[in-house]
């Protein structure tokens, strides 16, 4: 399963980190475990966050690996100190091999469950929306993007009209085709059926849509590789 490159780099970052914080603290004959541990949770937080999941399950998944953590990080240097010998280096290297490994493994078992949640998924095929005093029924075919204005979210359908929709973003990429609809940034679902092109300004891709309400559709970073996978795909 592929994990996305910029993950790869911030875990690499992340353990080269732990590497030197260790070799630093006992340098300094200064106790490294908390320091240890708050570089994990940046990490873990970080990477929950650009998956955006609830707050809920970012404190969970930090808890798990920190728990992990503590345990590798007390029983792998038992392992190297016959091969590398009773010195610092068998810490330094313990704390980036640990948090490689933990790092790694918490991406593949959320891009499993990630995997598992959309081919289990029933998406919807009809959405009720408001129109004025009115509530009417948009067809998922008829939708050309999603985007939020001011704390209130919007569907917008292929013939131009704007409704108001009772859903946050979340939910509505959870019911959503992945095949079909694309979530460029925290804000703003695409169909694939209204992208005209991408054009890459600033170092930043913006999304041409239509029909076009003059939205700044811009690509996040943090997304841009796998937007440009699922336009290839």
């Amino acid at each position: 399963m592929k994990v996305k490159n910029i993950h790869v780099w911030l875990i690499l970052v992340f353990a080269a980190l732990h590497f030197f914080c260790c070799i630093s603290c006992r340098a300094l004959k200064v106790a490294d475990e908390h320091v240890l541990t708050l570089l994990t949770i940046a990490m873990i937080f970080i990477l929950c966050y650009w998956r955006e999941m609830k707050i809920f399950s970012m404190i969970s998944a930090v808890i798990i690996v920190n728990v992990m953590a503590y345990l590798t990080g007390n029983s792998l240097p038992k392992l190297l100190t016959p091969l590398m010998g009773e010195t610092v280096w068998v810490y330094a290297t313990s704390t980036f091999v640990t948090t490689l490994v933990l790092g790694f493994s918490f991406e593949f078992v959320m891009n499993l469950l990630s995997k598992g949640r959309k081919e289990r998924q029933n998406f919807r095929q009809r959405w009720i929306v408001h129109l004025n005093d009115r509530i009417v029924p948009v067809k998922t075919e008829q939708i050309a993007y999603f985007f939020s204005e001011n704390k209130s979210n919007y569907l917008v359908a292929d013939d131009g009209n704007k409704y108001l929709i009772d859903s946050t973003i979340e939910s509505i990429e959870r019911d959503l085709d992945p095949a079909a609809f694309f979530r460029i940034n925290r804000g703003s679902i695409v169909a694939l059926s209204a992208i005209d092109s991408a054009k890459k300004k600033a170092g930043r891709y913006v999304v041409e849509v239509h029909p076009a309400l003059g939205l700044n559709m811009v690509v996040a970073r943090s997304r841009v590789d796998a937007f440009l996978a699922w336009l290839a795909r």
